[in-house]
Parts: C-alpha cells; structure tokens; sequence
C-alpha cells in the first residue's frame, strides 16, 4: 500500500511542477499573476509527505484536498480560461492578487501546524493499534434504544429520508426545531448501526475466522449507508469513509477488493444525490472542462470564491465581529434558539447577496473569506492553528474508546479536515448535534446504571 501511496504522491508532484509552468507562462487574465505560488505550495507540502510521511493518513488526506484545490484547479482554471465564475459582477484585480497570496500562506501555516501539533499524532491505518474497548451491556442497550425511538420518530421527517433517493421529495420544507432534533437523531443512529455492525461480526471474526462475517458486514454497511438522510453529500462521504478506515484497520489486506465495491458504491450514491439536487441542471456553459472547474470552484474554495467572500469587507454594513460570532452561534443545536435576530445576516448570506444580489442562498462562505471578515491578515494563522488543534483533540479520544464512539469521533476528524474548503458553521452544526446527542445517551447510560444498581 505505501508503494502506491508513493506513486500517488510523485504523480501529483509532477503536475504540480507542470501545473508551476503552465500558470506561470499561459495566465492571461488580471490578479492571476501569481497564480503560479499554489501549485508551488502544494509541492512544498507533497514533497514533505513524500520524505516523511507518505504513510500518514490525515497529511495524506489534507494533502489531497490542496493537491485538487490548488494544482489541479489552478491547471483547469488557465486552461479553460474559466477565470470568472456565477456572480453578476467580478471581485476587484486585488481581491485575487490577495486571495492568492493569502490562499498559499493559509497551505504553509497548515503544513507547519500539522508538523507541531499533529505529526506525532497521525497513523499508518493499516498498522495503527486504535485499542478499541468492548461495549458495556448497559451502553449497548442505551443504544438500541436510541436507534429504536429515532426509527419510530422518523415519519415526522418522513420527505428527508429516502433509499438510494426513491422517493425524494423535489421541494422539501424547512424544519422545526423538533424535526431538526429528529433529524440529526437519524444521522447519529445510522453511525451507531454502522458501528454496531462492525463491532458485532468483528467479535464473531475473532472468534471464528470465517470470510463470510466481513462480507455480511460489507453488505449491511453498504445498505445502512443506502439510506439517505436529507441530500448532504458530505453526510454519505463521511458515514462510509469512517466506516473504511475502522474496516482497513480490523481486517487490512482481506479489505482490497472490498475498498474498490465500497468506493463504486460511493460514486454512485454521490451522483444520485447531486441529482436530488439538481446539481447539473443549472449550466453555466457548453464547456464540460469549464463547466467542471465551475464546480470545483465552487466546492472546493478557488480562488475567484475567496475572492468574492474577500470583496463582502467593503461593502457590510453590520459589525464584522457580531457576525462572526452570529456564525459561530447560529449553527449550534441549542444555542441558536436563544438568539435568532430578524436583520442580522451570516456571513455566508452576505456571501451570496454579494454573488447574486438578492436573497438567494445556494453556495457557502469559504472558511478564508469567514475569517478573514473580523480578522483580516490574521485569519490564515488563526483558523490553521484552530483546525489543527480541534483534530488533535478529537483524534486523541479515538484511542482507547469502544468501536461505535470512535467511529463518530473519526466522522467529527473528517469533518474538520474538511472545513479547510468549506466553512466554520457547517463543521459547528455537526458538532454540537453529534456531542449534544452523544452526552443524552451517556447521561441516560448512567441513569440506567444507577437505577439497575439500586
């Protein structure tokens, strides 16, 4: 596995390299000059990974994110001419002389957090000992009934839930605060399904070393995951990516087939939700080429997003830092019950107005752009370094958990990877609904205990 880890790594080097030259001699638009410092970047970062760490799973991972955002779509945006993207009008020549500037320092404040904070941290997945605890009796049946009362309460949500999207509802309504609760009870019992799963036949392999548990284990997993809970990309790629590492982990080489049925079946699932989203229906151009860095701009943050998200300083009207914090606390289970002001906008509203120039909502902040807002030059030494330290957190309660927790923690290292194209508030969502719902059921664990002692 390291050998075409290494292969990986060298091919994405090279175009890299290619990607240096060919922005550097071919740019022909204004504010892209330099647009030749982010495939360099990510050279600098691919060539450490190549020396020190090729088999480092989260380096790998951020690797791959910048490689696709900053040498591949640096390479299509020349290429294409595609320079420009959705909005009426574009950001100012130095809006992307600083985007671009800004995005490469934001790749060696990254590169250089990972090395303090989390190299020592990261794992080979195939040689990693997580030492996962056994499940108490009494969690597990905290568990079964969580399961059981989300699965009774899902006909309140009945238009978000589908299998393999039969059955998706074109227009969905927005939810209550209660379905909202339902909603993400859902999503953390299909995790703890899915972990139930592979800790249940993983006993059974131990036991008795029978091919046959790991392939009962693969198809539950792969119908688990057919079971869509709203349209969320992210969702469906984080559910099976944490149930592959686990699964790589506990059984290593007997996974090589497996990993190739698991990510078809990736692919297929991701299709079949950007159609419930509509995602090809609106085409900007004929152009496939253009039409694919169109995309790739807008879900993996390019430049001419950041930009955009940079251009909303010079014209807001609210107060920069009540914003951010109205970002931080908005998305939060719980919180943002208690403040819900009717003029106050998010910085990802403010992002679209900027972009569409009414109240239409379709595309999300860049986290550069977020923090940029309140913090300025400071923001790509203040989010790296938070990234950073929120995975190292997360990643240390991995170890020595039961197989379910750890699973969950592993979506929630995933997710914060993640945010490096996306944004705070999303990453904030998930985490208070995860850690809200998962203190219920160990807080209701530990009644039940008492109880049972009494």
């Amino acid at each position: 596995m390291s050998k075409i880890n290494n292969i990986i790594i060298i091919f994405t080097l090279f175009f890299s390299i290619y990607s240096v030259y060919y922005t550097s001699n071919y740019t022909v638009h204004d504010g892209y000059e330099n647009l030749y410092i982010l495939p360099l970047a990510t050279i600098i970062m691919g060539g450490y990974l190549l020396i020190k760490s090729s088999k480092k799973f989260l380096l790998s991972l951020i690797y791959i994110i910048y490689f696709i955002r900053y040498s591949l779509l640096s390479f299509l945006v020349v290429k294409t001419g595609w320079y420009e993207g959705r909005s009426y009008y574009t950001p100012s020549i130095e809006n992307f002389n600083k985007s671009i500037i800004l995005m490469g320092m934001e790749l060696i404040v990254v590169l250089i957090s990972y090395i303090i904070l989390l190299r020592k941290k990261d794992f080979d997945i195939y040689k990693v000992d997580f030492r996962f605890r056994h499940i108490s009796p009494a969690l597990n049946q905290v568990f079964v009934i969580f399961i059981i009362i989300s699965i009774l309460l899902s006909p309140l949500i009945i238009d978000h839930i589908t299998f393999l999207g039969i059955g998706e509802q074109k227009k969905l309504n927005e939810l209550s605060i209660t379905q909202t609760i339902i909603f993400f009870m859902l999503y953390l019992s299909k995790f703890l399904l899915i972990g139930q799963t592979i800790n249940f036949f993983y006993i059974k392999y131990n036991q008795k070393p029978l091919n046959r548990y790991l392939l009962i284990t693969i198809i539950l997993v792969l119908v688990i995951n057919s079971i869509f809970i709203g349209l969320n990309r992210m969702d469906v790629v984080l559910a099976i990516s944490s149930a592959l590492i686990i699964l790589n982990n506990l059984y290593k080489k007997k996974m090589k087939v497996y990993n190739y049925l698991i990510f078809t079946f990736l692919l297929i699932s991701l299709y079949i939700i950007s159609l419930g989203r509509a995602t090809f229906s609106y085409q900007i151009t004929s152009n496939k080429l253009a039409l694919l860095t169109d995309y790739l701009q807008i879900y993996f943050a390019g430049i001419y997003n950041v930009a955009l998200s940079l251009d909303i300083s010079i014209y807001i009207k609210q107060n920069v830092y009540i914003t951010f914090l109205y970002d931080v606390i908005r998305p939060f289970l719980g919180l943002n019950m208690l403040w819900r002001p009717e003029t106050l906008l998010t910085s990802t509203e403010l992002f679209n107005q900027r972009i569409f120039e009414n109240n239409q909502v379709s595309q999300i902040i860049p986290l550069l752009g977020q923090f940029y807002l309140p913090f300025e030059l400071l923001s790509v030494f203040i989010y790296p370094i938070l990234i950073m330290l929120i995975i190292r957190y997360f990643l240390q309660k991995v170890f020595d958990n039961n197989l379910t927790y750890s699973m969950i923690l592993i979506v929630i290292v995933l997710r914060a990877i993640i945010t490096i194209f996306q944004n705070l508030s999303i990453f904030i969502n998930e985490l208070s609904s995860l850690i809200i719902l998962l203190s219920s059921i160990v807080l209701f664990k530990n009644l039940l205990l008492k109880v049972s002692n009494k």
